[in-house]
């Protein structure tokens, strides 16, 4: 009888692993089909991976897709999305690849559409708005843009890719300005999983155009924003460091060019002065010397709380942020790891001014209340060390909010979140909801649910990220 049990669980065995084995057979077999077609369709666009591998900032990121696809326009983009819908078959976006969490915009044995080369950045004749493809970073843009003197909201360090901090929201150098970088987008161009290609805005496609603000990848895939710029006035920006032990770092950016401006007084009285590069500065210079504190090519990982900004709170974070290195640094010894704490201010009128543009989906349009966006983001060289980093990084999110429930946003940000948290589902059920239809009119087959399994989807929000 025992005997006859074991056969039966043998062979039971046996037929799960034939069954598993026979999925992976054929979602490899659909993905090596999707490749050969879009190589018959744009021989010149679609490379075997280990032919065309392009360093992620983070290498924690790194997967091993069967082809690798690069559009230069959204009529190529078109093309891919008919073939990987057709088919059935998996694929990740990467706009500037800028995510350090594995499979947000990478894939294993999929196919990963990479928009690398929708890098084109021009600006408008009458100087209003400047158009940039969705695949370029933002420090290349402010580069090309920079003799023409013309400023626009985008990302604070160079690498970040355009289209992915757009469709997260968005924070900005210029934020106190201008609202989130979303706020100020007039057009998106936007490939449908039917390879239609629309332009969303205020007077079409108007609930894709609000949708796009702050929805991530749900709808279809980013190739072009029209977005406002202005007058490039100097910048006067850079860090001030000084020592550890008595007070904290700090990179500044007065978008008024002000150096004795009364705001920054308290940090420019901070001593001993250990690093002072505040001085006037491009937009560009600004991007690269900040991106130069995180080089590509480490391991890091992402996570943010938002709290109310009030002096009590301010010091439990800073507990927190010691507790944090100290049982970190217990976990992976005798690995080492550097330790990064980001204070981003949010106050009301921050949001504010983007509602004054054309608003978004965070679910802060009626807030009164001051936060500060608090990133964690940390780096070491041990892969050994990635799960213990995220479990450490999980639990100090997790205990800040348990803790001080009544202290912490409920917005999570999307270009700073972690698989684990469900930044759509923070914006609120009403901007919830909207979305979702809206996913449900230009993506009715849910082909950016099924087969992309990267970001942050609406058919699982309330359990984070796929």
């Amino acid at each position: 009888m025992a005997n006859g049990k074991s056969n039966m669980l043998r062979m039971l065995f046996c037929f799960v692993h034939l069954l598993l084995f026979a999925r992976v057979q054929a979602v490899t077999n659909t993905t090596l089909s999707c490749c050969a077609q879009l190589h018959r369709q744009l021989p010149q666009k679609l490379f075997a991976y280990n032919d065309h591998m392009i360093p992620r900032w983070s290498k924690t990121a790194d997967l091993t897709p069967r082809c690798s696809f690069f559009p230069t326009d959204a009529e190529e983009v078109s093309v891919a999305l008919r073939i990987l819908a057709n088919s059935a078959c998996p694929f990740s976006i990467k706009s500037g690849g800028h995510s350090p969490w594995p499979g947000m915009n990478s894939i294993d044995d999929g196919v990963a559409l990479d928009l690398g080369w929708i890098n084109q950045t021009t600006l408008a004749n009458d100087r209003s708005h400047v158009v940039l493809g969705a695949g370029g970073t933002w420090g290349n843009a402010y580069a090309k843009l920079e003799p023409y003197g013309v400023l626009f909201p985008g990302g604070r360090a160079s690498e970040v890719g355009i289209g992915g901090l757009t469709l997260g929201g968005g924070y900005s150098w210029t934020t106190p300005r201008t609202g989130f970088v979303a706020d100020n987008v007039i057009s998106y161009e936007i490939v449908l999983a039917t390879g239609s290609i629309v332009i969303a805005n205020a007077t079409s496609n108007d609930d894709l155009f609000m949708a796009l603000k702050g929805g991530g990848n749900n709808f279809g895939v980013l190739t072009r924003i029209w977005l406002q710029c202005f007058e490039n006035h100097a910048l006067w920006g850079g860090v001030a460091a000084v020592d550890v032990t008595r007070t904290i770092g700090s990179f500044l950016v007065n978008t008024a060019s002000d150096h004795e401006s009364t705001l920054h007084r308290p940090f420019m009285d901070m001593s001993p002065r250990l690093r002072n590069t505040l001085k006037k500065k491009t937009m560009a210079e600004l991007s690269e010397e900040l991106s130069a504190a995180w080089p590509v090519g480490q391991r890091y990982l992402t996570t943010s709380v938002g709290i109310i900004n009030d002096r009590e709170m301010l010091q439990n974070v800073q507990l927190s942020m010691e507790s944090f290195y100290r049982s970190t640094s217990n976990a992976i010894y005798p690995s080492t790891f550097q330790c990064t704490f980001v204070y981003e201010p949010l106050p009301h009128f921050y949001t504010a001014q983007g509602e004054l543009q054309s608003g978004n989906m965070l679910g802060l349009n009626n807030t009164s209340d001051d936060y500060v966006i608090v990133l964690l983001q940390p780096r070491w060289e041990d892969a050994n060390v990635d799960l213990t980093m995220y479990h450490e990084a999980e639990q100090w999110v997790k205990n800040l909010r348990n803790t001080y429930p009544d202290k912490v946003m409920p917005l999570e940000y999307l270009p700073y979140a972690a698989p684990w948290q469900d930044p759509l589902g923070s914006y609120g059920e009403q901007s919830l909801e909207f979305m979702r239809k809206v996913g449900e009119k230009y993506d009715p087959d849910r082909v950016f649910q099924k087969l992309v399994p990267g970001g942050f989807k609406l058919d699982k929000t309330g359990g984070g990220a796929a």
